[in-house]
Formats: C-alpha cells, sequence, structure tokens
C-alpha cells in the first residue's frame, strides 16, 4: 500500500542490484510545478532523482535529491512546468541498494506558503506604527535605555519571566507585595518601576505607544506541566491579577497587550489549550480592554505527534478560546534548507520564495478562514548579522551558518518590514534589542546595538526609514516579479488618506549582490515628483539621490536603475489604487490553511493550486 496519510511511515522499494526503482504519482491531468519538498531515508544509493512527465513515457528530469536526508529539503524551480506525472526514485550499483522515501511534497511556484496576500491590500497600519522592538527587564542594565528605541518604535514587548512572579503556578499572584519587598523574589523586583518606564519614558523622553508583555509559560523548572494543579484555574488566577493590575480600564495602563506564552511548543498541545482558556478568560475578567494573544505559532505544517507538543495553531487554540483573544502571534525568520549541506540552515532575503518568512501568509489565511477581523501580530522578526563592533563578529568567525553581512542585515529589515507590511501584519517587532554576548550563537547577533550599546547599521537604517517614511502606509502592489526580463519590486507608500508619496522599488535578491537593472514601468497611473527628495537606504543609512541618476523616461515609460538597496520615488499627489500589476484575489482554503487543498499519499504529498 503506497497511501497512509501518515508522515511517519515510508514508501520502500524492493533491494536489488544494478536495477531500479520509481514510485510515480498520476494527478489525472497536467498541473504546474514548481516547488518540491523531499525527505528521504536509508543508505542505499547515492540520490533520489525526481523527474515529470506528460505520457507515463518520456520523463524530464527536475533535480536529485542526496541520500539519506530525513530532515528534508526544498527544491523551488526557476519557472513553473507542467507534468501529469511525478516520478521519484533512482538507481542502484553492484553492491544492491533500496530507496526509502518518507515525504514528497509538489506545489506550484508557491510553494508551501501559498500566493502574497492580494496585490491591491491596503495596511491600516503606519509603517511607525508597525515597528517595534524585543527587550528584557532593565535593558541590560544602566548603561542601556529603552529611549534608545522609542524615537522611532511604537512598540515594545519584554519577556517576563513567571517564575519572578510566583514560586509555583498555583499561588495566586498578589501586586501589592511588590513596592514592599515581598514579593517572590525580594527587593529587586518591583514591575510597576519597570512598566511605567516602558510605557511612560524615563529622562524626559517617551516611552513605547503600546507594550506588549510575553509571559514564558515554558514546560520547565517550576511551570513544568506536572506541577499545575489545574492548568485552567492556575491561568486565570495569574492572568486575572495580571491584567487588573496593567490593564487601561482598571489598573495603571502600563501594559497593553498580554501573550500566554512566548514559544510554549513543549507543553502537550491539550494541556497548553486548557491554559489558554483560563488566561484568556482570566484576563478577561481582570480588564477588557487588554488584548490578549496566545503564544507564536504557524499555520502551515501540523504537529505530527501534538500529544508531545509542537507549534500548530490549529492544534493550541480551541474554537471557544478564540472569542477571549484579540491577536494571532507569529514568529517568522527568513531562513531555508540548503541543498548542497544536508542538514544545515542558511539565512536569506525576505523576498527569497525558499524562505520561511513567507510563512506569515499561511498565518494570514487561518486568520482569514477562522477568526476573520482579528489583527496578527509578528512578535519576532530579524536576521543574524556580522557586527561592526562586537567579537566574534558572526560571518567572518564562521560563528553560525544563518549570519548574513551587516549590510545585509540592515537592508533586509527595511525590505522585511516593507513586505510584512505588504502581507498584512498589524506589528512587526523585531528581535532583538541588541547583541547578546551570553546567548548561543544562534540570534547572538540579531541586536540592533551591539553588546556594548553602540548603533548597529540595521539600527541607523531603520531609524532612517522611520524618520522618513514612518507616517506613510502601505497602499498596494505595484511590481513583483522575478522574471529574469524584468524584474524587481515596487510598493505603493502614502498616506492614511490613500495619497500615493512614493514608490519603493529594489532587486529581490542578496544584498551583496552588486546587480543592477532597469525597471521598465508605464507612466499610466501616476507620475514621478522629481523636485521631492528621493533616496536610496543602504548599511550606512540614507542617500538623498538626483532623480536624473536614478531614472531615464520617455512618452510612455519609466526606467529605474534598481538595485538590493531600496530606491524609494517621490511620486506628484495621486488617490486611489497604484497598481499596475495583475491583482489575485484571495482564496478560500481550508481550515489549517496549508497551501493548497493536501492529498497525502502515503509519504507523499501533492498540492497544487486549483
Amino acid at each position: 500500500m503506497a497511501v497512509d496519510n501518515n508522515e511517519t511511515t515510508y514508501w520502500e522499494s524492493n533491494y536489488c542490484s544494478n536495477c531500479c526503482n520509481y514510485l510515480t504519482m498520476d494527478f489525472t491531468s497536467s498541473k504546474p510545478v514548481g516547488w518540491f519538498y523531499i525527505r528521504t531515508g536509508g543508505e542505499f544509493i547515492p540520490f533520489v532523482d525526481v523527474s515529470g512527465s506528460n505520457d507515463n513515457n518520456t520523463w524530464t528530469p527536475i533535480f536529485s535529491h542526496p541520500k539519506g536526508n530525513w530532515r528534508g529539503l526544498v527544491y523551488p524551480q526557476p519557472t513553473d512546468v507542467s507534468f501529469r506525472y511525478i516520478r521519484a526514485g533512482g538507481c542502484s550499483n553492484s553492491t544492491g541498494g533500496k530507496i526509502q522515501l518518507i515525504e514528497l511534497h509538489v506545489f506550484d511556484h508557491w510553494g508551501k506558503w501559498g500566493p502574497p496576500t492580494s496585490n491591491d491590500f491596503i495596511n491600516h497600519n503606519t509603517y511607525a506604527t508597525l515597528l517595534g522592538v524585543n527587550g528584557i527587564w532593565q535593558w541590560g542594565g544602566s548603561a542601556n535605555s529603552l529611549t534608545n528605541y522609542t524615537s522611532f518604535t511604537s512598540n515594545g514587548r519584554n519577556y517576563h519571566d513567571p517564575t519572578w512572579d510566583l514560586d509555583n503556578p498555583n499561588q495566586i499572584l498578589n501586586f501589592s507585595h511588590w513596592p514592599t519587598g515581598q514579593g517572590a523574589q525580594g527587593t529587586w523586583l518591583n514591575w510597576d518601576d519597570e512598566y511605567s518606564q516602558w510605557k511612560n519614558g524615563k529622562d524626559g523622553k517617551p516611552g513605547f505607544k503600546q507594550v506588549i508583555a510575553s509571559i514564558r509559560y515554558e514546560n520547565a523548572g517550576a511551570f513544568l506541566y506536572s506541577n499545575w494543579n489545574n492548568p485552567f484555574q492556575d491561568a486565570f488566577n495569574y492572568a486575572k491579577e495580571f491584567c487588573r493590575h496593567f490593564g487601561n480600564t482598571t489598573g495603571n495602563g502600563y501594559i497593553q497587550c498580554v501573550e500566554c506564552g512566548n514559544e510554549p511548543w513543549t507543553f502537550p498541545s491539550d494541556f497548553y489549550r486548557e491554559i489558554l482558556a483560563g488566561f484568556a478568560a482570566g484576563c478577561r475578567s481582570g480588564d477588557i480592554s487588554m488584548k490578549v494573544l496566545p503564544g507564536a505559532f504557524q499555520a502551515d505544517t501540523r504537529d505530527l505527534d501534538p500529544t508531545s507538543g509542537g507549534n500548530y495553531i490549529g492544534t493550541h487554540v480551541n474554537a471557544s478560546t478564540l472569542g477571549n483573544i484579540d491577536v494571532l502571534n507569529i514568529h517568522a525568520y527568513s531562513y531555508y534548507d540548503a541543498p548542497s549541506s544536508i542538514g544545515v540552515t542558511m539565512a536569506t532575503y525576505p523576498e527569497d520564495l525558499r524562505s520561511s518568512f513567507q510563512a506569515i501568509r499561511n498565518m494570514i489565511r487561518w486568520r482569514n478562514i477562522n477568526t476573520p477581523g482579528k489583527s496578527v501580530y509578528l512578535t519576532e522578526w530579524g536576521w543574524d548579522g556580522e557586527s561592526i563592533w562586537d567579537t566574534p563578529k558572526c560571518m567572518s568567525d564562521s560563528y553560525h551558518d544563518v549570519c548574513v553581512s551587516s549590510n545585509a542585515k540592515a537592508l533586509y529589515a527595511i525590505r522585511g518590514l516593507i513586505k510584512a507590511a505588504r502581507e498584512g501584519v498589524d506589528r512587526a517587532t523585531w528581535f532583538y534589542y541588541a547583541n547578546d554576548p551570553y546567548y548561543a550563537p544562534l540570534y547572538a547577533r540579531s541586536g540592533l546595538l551591539s553588546t556594548t550599546y553602540q548603533a548597529e547599521p540595521a539600527y541607523t537604517t531603520l531609524k532612517d526609514f522611520i524618520s522618513n517614511f514612518g507616517d506613510l502606509i502601505h497602499l498596494g502592489v505595484i511590481k513583483e516579479d522575478f522574471n529574469a526580463s524584468n524584474p524587481g519590486f515596487a510598493y505603493a507608500m502614502g498616506s492614511p488618506n490613500g495619497t500615493i508619496r512614493y514608490i519603493a522599488m529594489w532587486l529581490p535578491i542578496d544584498a551583496d549582490d552588486n546587480s543592477t537593472t532597469t525597471l521598465v514601468m508605464p507612466r499610466s497611473n501616476w507620475s514621478v515628483d522629481t523636485s521631492a527628495t528621493w533616496m536610496r537606504l543602504s548599511g550606512s543609512g540614507k542617500v538623498v539621490i538626483n532623480p536624473s541618476d536614478a531614472m531615464t523616461s520617455d512618452s510612455g515609460t519609466y526606467r529605474f536603475k534598481i538595485s538590493s538597496n531600496p530606491l524609494f520615488v517621490a511620486v506628484k499627489s495621486s488617490n486611489g489604487s497604484s497598481s499596475n500589476g495583475s491583482s489575485s484575489s484571495d482564496q478560500v482554503m481550508e481550515s489549517d490553511a496549508a497551501w493548497p487543498l493536501p492529498c497525502l499519499i502515503l509519504t507523499i504529498a501533492c498540492l497544487f493550486a486549483i
């Protein structure tokens, strides 16, 4: 039997010498294919070859996959091609061998993330409202201050450790103990002092417009699941007191949003559902104005065994709990698994179709299906980048594989923020406020400041972007094209009233690739304003440019010189949609928001846009 809808099993060929074995899938009609995910097992043949055919006789090679890769790899193709049949297999030598296929997923060119949000979508949050930063108690000490960030970020997110409040989850929180030094951790902790600075600022400088407290429930230590007497009631009690104390209606107004766990993925899913249900109900009882978020989950891949944990939202959030939840929560970093290096994760640019940054789309789709109208917060995103101050720097010291250059980190911050707005998130909170000397390598160089709180290029570039464009919103897609004949991305940015003021455009390539091209666009819908300020952003900050150095034109077209560095072209006042590209309507998907409907074949899944 080649079909059992179980991703923990696999198909295995017969063992033989000097022979070939293949498993063939028939889609019943020709389908566009462009993105593959494959997992194989065993050390039996050098490669598993994947090919396509329309007659089950003549086969076109698509790619070869190295043996024994239980983790799985993604193989995006340059363009869609159409096949009715896909086969996977290979040939053994004289020593003999056999093939084990665990999974083979076949998609159109959008991959498992599916297509982006429609081209004419308008995000009504300004870029300044979107951008936030993740911090921690005391922001690393007296040498640093949250006011380094409040001049250009609107929201601050704190990792709030509940073991600093309670010795175990069954205790009742008593906030009156803090000022008198009777809290769980004694005299050193007073959350009122801490959060008042987050919200109101210090030293005459403003605080954050929105403060998010992420209650770090983890299945470990004092909060191990076996230590909870009643997960619903224990979480209810904590959240009720927390929200009543800090909420805008009944409390001091220092906190506007609270999360039930940061990444609570080690709890069994049914156990976490009880915690979340109690937490959300308790917070509602404490202060109706406090926004409630679940922990950060994803919507693109089901958990194989939710009883042992996992991070798929569909198994961690009950429909009955959604009424007490205001915001969905996702962490999305820009990684992919490198086919040339088995098991190695690499960082990449945010537009890359392989990038896990595209998982935002699945969460937006899941929201649209299951709880329309709720906000989606991207509460962690960012890149580890080469530090210009710290040692080890990152790339030059082979610190870890997901590191990018300082220039790339800065450019991806801008391109990623614009892309996140384009996909439809309502907050984008950067991780992390500063490089961390105590972390393991991963994320230790994701900070906007160095370990000694000096500005990294990403800090400078984000600050420049917000100071120049922070009051603008995403007004639509003008162009998103990887096509080699005229590649380029271009987005309309403008006032909340719909007036287009700038077009942001760039090449969707690695930031350290110095390639340039000419982006050709018709003049039909808007006119450039050569009397206003044009600029490019780079890892060194903003560069004001002469329009004649970036553009030529004739009676029908504009020709812009674009590169990996975003170019901001001023536009004369224009209202309404600016999209010159083809719009794609939102598509109704199944409740788990995989793209698109899966047909699972044993270890083989074929997914198509239909």
